[in-house]
């Protein structure tokens, strides 16, 4: 499960019935400090007695950004870059 600080996130793992252990739950977090989203996430899943990994986004990662942008796009929609599916929105 993908957690985040956000409400929608914290609905879900309220409503969610899994036994204790059963949902792996992550969060993407940066390399200086835990930023809110980590805090929270972290809090959430040990109050639905569930693990928690953060993910840390790495200076790897951010200095690819494009090609994992473009990458993704065109895994999902499958003929456009980027740039076309914002100016598409």
């Amino acid at each position: 499960m993908s957690l985040t600080g956000g409400l929608d996130s914290r609905m879900i793992m309220a409503w969610q019935q899994q036994p204790a252990g059963a949902m792996p739950c992550y969060t993407w977090g940066g390399t200086a400090r835990d930023c809110q989203d980590v805090v929270i996430a972290r809090e959430v899943a040990r109050v639905c007695r569930q693990p928690h990994e953060t993910i840390t986004i790495g200076e790897e990662f951010l200095s690819r950004f494009p090609h994992y942008a473009d990458r993704a796009v065109y895994l999902t929609d499958g003929c456009v870059d980027a740039m076309l599916a914002r100016m598409s929105t």
